[in-house]
């Protein structure tokens, strides 16, 4: 068995990357533009050219996973996650398109399993900027840009994992 790791020492070690562990939340400030942020998806949100459908870009405060504390399986395992979801990543630089949305770190620490890396893309309200944080669940204006945004997303977006059936 030399060479393999086992599923206990896997678990052991998402464990280790996503448990909180008193870390607190980190700013607006600390992402970079080429971090990128993974999402899961399951077959039913693939489209006819093999990527993800702009409907799986839901707004408001959509969740997403930090690649600086998490690898792409791991969005998996969080609550509600099943082994046959597929992941994407985006990176913030496009999340900011046009100044609609941003990223916010907002780790899940109250609840088995822990997510430190998780994420919320929210939407920036009008007249909001890109160095404050968006409130929760701001979902208002024009749709246009709404979706505008995802079809940036979805023309942006890589798959890493894809979905099994």
């Amino acid at each position: 068995m030399s060479g393999e790791t086992s599923s206990d020492d896997l678990q052991r070690q998402r464990r280790n990357r996503l448990d909180c562990r008193n870390r607190p939340a980190l700013a607006i400030s600390e992402f970079q533009p080429e971090d990128r942020l993974y999402f899961s998806f399951d077959q039913s949100l693939v489209d006819d050219e093999a990527t993800v459908k702009t409907e799986a870009l839901r707004l408001p405060d959509f969740s997403c996973n930090w690649s600086r504390f998490s690898l792409p399986e791991d969005v998996r395992f969080r609550r509600g996650g099943r082994i046959t979801d597929g992941c994407a990543a985006i990176q913030v630089e496009d999340v900011r398109y046009e100044g609609f949305a941003n990223a916010v770190h907002d780790p899940i620490c109250d609840e088995e399993p822990q997510n430190y890396s998780h994420v919320e893309v929210r939407q920036v309200p009008p007249g909001g900027d890109l160095q404050s944080e968006p409130p929760r669940r701001f979902k208002k204006g024009s749709k246009a840009k709404r979706n505008a945004w995802r079809r940036h997303i979805r023309n942006r977006l890589t798959i890493l994992l894809h979905p099994t059936a």
